[in-house]
């Protein structure tokens, strides 16, 4: 599986977002609160993303980019786990991604905490699998 960020990754349907936050399990791991949901919705891939840095804490447009572009890289280069676990389902998982701290962290923080965020998210969903296997026999 290469490792690319496609413009069909990242989640851009109001609906979907909407249903997302109001809808989505979510669970913090400092300094990003992932909020995700598995829906019916039908795209070709398996991982739709949205990343989000609030206006509130980073004034600056610049300081914004770079989080989200720090954000994005660290989700490209780890996400070979979560599509794996989230293909074999046959249903769209959706994330948000916010990022909940008030300074900028460095890059090797944050790939770091994405790569723990994305091996919860996998994990969690691989059991889901298999508890789905289980009650279907």
């Amino acid at each position: 599986m290469t490792s690319t960020f496609k413009k069909g990754e990242k989640l851009s349907s109001t609906k979907a977002t909407e249903f997302l936050f109001n809808n989505g399990k979510s669970f913090s791991e400092f300094p990003f609160r992932i909020i995700h949901s598995l829906n019916e919705i039908e795209s070709e891939y398996p991982v739709q993303i949205l990343i989000t840095v609030p206006k509130k804490k980073f004034n600056r447009a610049v300081d914004r980019n770079r989080i989200k572009r720090q954000i994005s890289a660290a989700y490209r280069l780890s996400k070979c786990e979560l599509y794996k676990n989230i293909s074999k389902l046959n249903r769209t998982l959706t994330i948000a991604i916010v990022y909940t701290s008030s300074k900028q962290e460095s890059y090797d923080k944050i790939c770091s905490k994405i790569i723990l965020s994305l091996q919860r998210l996998a994990k969690a969903y691989k059991q889901k699998d298999e508890l789905d296997i289980d009650t279907n026999n």
